[in-house]
């Protein structure tokens, strides 16, 4: 039975990951803190789900920093 909300993982899309750890069954919304700015926030199933499946981030990694502040890093 799935959480509230939560997206299943694609194993096949994860074959890029080299852990020893288990892979995800599936991603929930994950709230935390910017590391810049210190305001709350979610990240969303959908986006681990784009992050580990489509970009291939490394399993290990999250996200630290909101939208507005990932902008301004990206606008320097």
């Amino acid at each position: 039975h799935l959480p509230k909300g939560a997206i299943l993982a694609d194993h096949n899309e994860l074959k890029h990951i080299n852990t020893y750890g288990q892979l995800p069954e599936y991603y929930v919304d994950k709230p935390f803190v910017c590391r810049d700015c210190e305001k709350s926030e979610i990240w969303t199933a959908e986006q681990q789900k784009w992050w580990y499946e489509v970009a291939k981030g490394h399993i290990d990694s999250f996200a630290v920093r909101c939208r507005e502040c990932r902008q301004k890093r990206k606008q320097k």
